[in-house]
């Protein structure tokens, strides 16, 4: 009798590990559906408007490692900054361009639009070392 009971209280213990660990899994993969579906919609948002930004930080709230939304909320950022001339909407087209370079600072476009950001907020050093480093990983070389 002792060895069922035993037997039981582990095999319980192991069923309960197994369907935690598979619901977290399942979560995660719940958090990146939504983040998709957010994205989606913002693609069909119109563009530079404050609904689409809304839909990208909704798709980042569900997945901060969402490189290509920091990048394409950064250029509707960049755009709205462009064409209403207000600078510091800028910053955030550059926050959300370093935090897409923390997740892949191998990518030669995040460097090379952080750059164009930079020139226009007037940091031309953070300019030239974006562009330079945009240069060299396009032309293959892993460090800038």
């Amino acid at each position: 009798m002792v060895n069922f009971a035993a037997s039981f209280v582990v095999g319980n213990l192991i069923f309960r590990f197994l369907t935690h660990a598979g619901g977290e899994c399942l979560d995660r993969q719940t958090d990146l559906e939504v983040s998709r579906f957010w994205r989606a919609q913002a693609l069909d948002a119109p563009r530079c408007s404050y609904r689409r930004i809304n839909c990208y930080r909704q798709a980042l709230e569900r997945d901060p490692a969402f490189h290509q939304a920091y990048l394409e909320l950064a250029e509707v950022y960049y755009e709205l900054g462009i064409t209403y001339g207000y600078r510091d909407i800028f910053r955030e087209a550059a926050s959300n361009l370093e935090k897409a370079l923390q997740l892949d600072a191998a990518d030669p476009e995040v460097h090379h639009r952080l750059g164009q950001v930079y020139f226009l907020m007037r940091d031309f050093a953070g300019a030239r070392r974006e562009l330079e480093a945009a240069r060299l990983l396009r032309e293959g070389n892993p460090s800038p």
